[in-house]
């Protein structure tokens, strides 16, 4: 492991623990049938209080509708960007590794929006179309959250000007406030709704942060590693003379020892007649 890995592991290991946990208490405490259609949420009273202060609001549903339509946008923008390096580079392996970790990264957005669309913690404190919509985590926090944030902590790593990335950061940040205040006051979530999905947007963000940092050390330390010496590959007629010239001078030597063998075969012979 390299420098700050296994802080980073730590931290969404945390992180994913805090989420697990605040949605076991979701699902467990002061739970009360305060929603559309006889359905339960809970905290209850939390959620019931929050409501009252933020009720169903168009506008603010709007906005935070739109802002999620550009988070999916840029998503996209990557996406595009991705597929152009592979298309005109031919290998997966020479695609930039930091955006191929982001798009790991949106299927893992993915795979946990889709989970809980299947797995229902709570319902909506309204009606969508007429009925009941599965509302925990908020979905479009959850989406909006990591698509702003880990756009900004990608931008962070390409050779854009301090100038630049700082005013993304910024619009970024603000995005990401934005989102999570509209979805609240839109009034279509209860306020654990929005607090699940940041912290599993948190958790999700982090686990993108443990990669990156674990690819650009990897990618540090590959480039001050001694190089090896470059070793000049043998040339094949080099190798033939090489070979001739061996021959040759074991040819004389299997000659002379022939003509020994006689000459010892007769003192031999010598011997046993005396």
């Amino acid at each position: 492991m390299y420098k700050n890995d296994k802080k980073n592991i730590a931290l969404t290991a945390l992180l994913f623990v805090c989420f697990i946990v605040f949605t076991a208490l979701v699902s467990t405490v002061d739970v009360a049938a305060i929603g559309p259609q006889g359905s339960s949420v809970g905290f209850a009273k939390v959620n019931q209080a929050v409501s009252e202060v933020f009720p169903y609001s168009d506008p603010f549903y709007l906005i935070s509708k739109y802002l999620g339509y550009l988070a999916l946008l840029i998503c996209a923008a990557f996406g595009v960007l991705g597929l152009a390096q592979l298309i005109s580079r031919k290998s997966l392996r020479k695609v930039d590794p930091e955006l191929v970790l982001l798009g790991a990264f949106y299927v893992a957005v993915i795979i946990f929006y889709v989970m809980f669309m299947v797995v229902v913690v709570n319902y909506r404190p309204v009606l969508e179309d007429g009925a009941l919509e599965s509302s925990y985590p908020s979905s479009h926090t959850m989406l909006a959250v990591c698509a702003f944030v880990s756009a900004s902590m990608y931008i962070a790593r390409t050779g854009l000007s301090d100038g630049i990335k700082k005013a993304i950061k910024i619009v970024m940040i603000v995005l990401t406030i934005a989102m999570v205040y509209t979805r609240m006051a839109s009034g279509v979530h209860w306020f654990t709704d929005i607090v699940g999905g940041v912290l599993l947007s948190a958790a999700l963000l982090m686990m993108y942060k443990a990669a990156i940092s674990h690819v650009t050390q990897a990618r540090l330390a590959a480039a001050e590693a001694p190089a090896e010496p470059d070793v000049p590959a043998a040339d094949p007629v080099d190798e033939a003379l090489a070979e001739e010239d061996a021959a040759k001078e074991e040819a004389p030597a299997a000659d002379d020892a022939q003509e020994d063998k006689p000459a010892a075969d007769g003192a031999e012979g010598s011997d046993e007649a005396v």
